[in-house]
């Protein structure tokens, strides 16, 4: 930096210099003083250069100071709000009438009409979707602990739209941390998606995002809690699975025990109407292995038919909504319209049922599947129409 400090040590040297070498003669001496003056005055020029520019550096800096200072508030104010996020997902394409799209649970995904949906930035997780319109929000994991959340309609082409962030606490309580992309963040220990948005789990209450819309409590009624596997779609249903509390230990597994050799089973699960507080009691027993998959080696998985995810689903149609439930341990299969508690056995087998599939088909219809062993398969290709059929002529049955 420039200052009348560093001119006066110029000057000095300049009075030294003229004065220890060779006498001049007065011509050489006005020369040498007018090539002083001239090289003192550019100087001066260059020193008054240097200041302005230093000040107009200052004036600058105090300039950006309110805007680094703002900083924060302006990217808080860059996040989209829920009726922009709604415009987002409203402007997808809409399946035809009368159609579906049929979706088949993978443990690393789904395939959606035979096509298997698979995200760039990650494996999906989790998942939750409606067979009638398309939609599906699902979870891929992106890093270790890192998760994003998106929504999607599929097999209209449209893009999938990023509603939100997860990180997960392995090494402390496993708990769950969402931060959506509207600036809302919730936690809890359970996580798991419906078609439109998430729920997490918090003790006995659930928080439901539904993105475009917020966020919306759940409590479970008193000696229940929201189970941790849903089978079903709350968004087009408004249906939530409840398990009861307790029946734990040896004296729960005893009895589950006892419905697998045809024990008529308790009532340890609920389906419950978050609109109404409807509640609907379906006679399944806690399961005795709680794993959704029984893994045999090798990456060989197969689906544990006795864990209650793949024992109670429930789907909206035309006429309302049904539930397909597996009761006796795994030896009957009936339908349930839920709105008014009508039941009618859609399966039944003395040694069991095998495995059951029920999805929405591609003509929209629910559809339910069950192997009665040896080969045996049979279908209800229409669930709506079969239970509106008078009872006792077409139960699918097997010794």
């Amino acid at each position: 930096m420039f200052s009348i400090k560093n001119i006066t040590i110029v000057l000095f040297a300049s009075i030294l210099l003229a004065g220890c070498g060779p006498r001049m003669s007065p011509e050489e001496l006005a020369q040498f003083q007018e090539k002083q003056r001239h090289a003192m005055e550019a100087y001066m020029a260059r020193v008054k250069q240097a200041q302005a520019q230093q000040q107009a550096q200052q004036r600058q800096g105090s300039a950006q100071s309110p805007t680094q200072v703002s900083a924060a508030p302006a990217a808080q104010a860059l996040a989209p709000s829920e009726g922009s996020l709604a415009a987002k997902i409203n402007a997808m394409p809409q399946l035809s009438a009368d159609t579906g799209v049929e979706f088949i649970r993978m443990e690393d995904g789904f395939t959606a009409n035979g096509e298997r949906y698979i995200d760039p930035e990650g494996q999906i997780t989790k998942y939750g979707f409606d067979g009638r319109t398309g939609d599906v929000t699902y979870m891929a994991k992106v890093d270790a602990d890192e998760f994003v959340i998106k929504f999607v309609r599929v097999t209209t082409g449209a893009e999938p739209v990023t509603i939100a962030t997860v990180t997960r606490n392995r090494n402390g309580n496993g708990l769950w941390k969402v931060s959506t992309v509207t600036g809302k963040h919730l936690a809890g220990g359970v996580l798991f998606m419906n078609s439109r948005g998430f729920v997490v789990i918090r003790g006995t209450t659930g928080f439901w995002y539904n993105p475009g819309v917020g966020i919306r409590s759940i409590a479970a009624p008193n000696g229940y809690h929201i189970a941790a596997y849903q089978s079903g779609d709350i968004a087009s249903t408004k249906y939530i699975l409840l398990e009861k509390n307790g029946d734990g230990g040896l004296l729960g597994a005893t009895k589950a025990l006892g419905t697998i050799f045809g024990a008529e089973g308790n009532f340890s699960f609920a389906l419950y109407n978050i609109e109404t507080q409807k509640m609907v009691q379906v006679q399944v027993d806690h399961p005795l292995n709680r794993s959704v998959y029984d893994y045999h080696g090798q990456g060989v998985t197969t689906k544990n038919s006795d864990h209650y995810f793949w024992r109670i689903s429930w789907f909206r149609t035309k006429a309302g909504v049904y539930a397909v439930v597996t009761i006796n341990g795994i030896q009957k299969v009936i339908g349930i319209h839920l709105d008014s508690g009508f039941k009618k056995e859609l399966f039944h087998r003395s040694l069991g049922i095998l495995s059951l599939s029920s999805r929405v088909l591609r003509n929209g219809k629910v559809a339910v599947t069950a192997d009665l062993g040896f080969g045996n398969r049979k279908t209800i290709d229409d669930l709506e129409k079969f239970m509106s059929q008078p009872s006792g002529g077409n139960t699918a049955s097997a010794q």
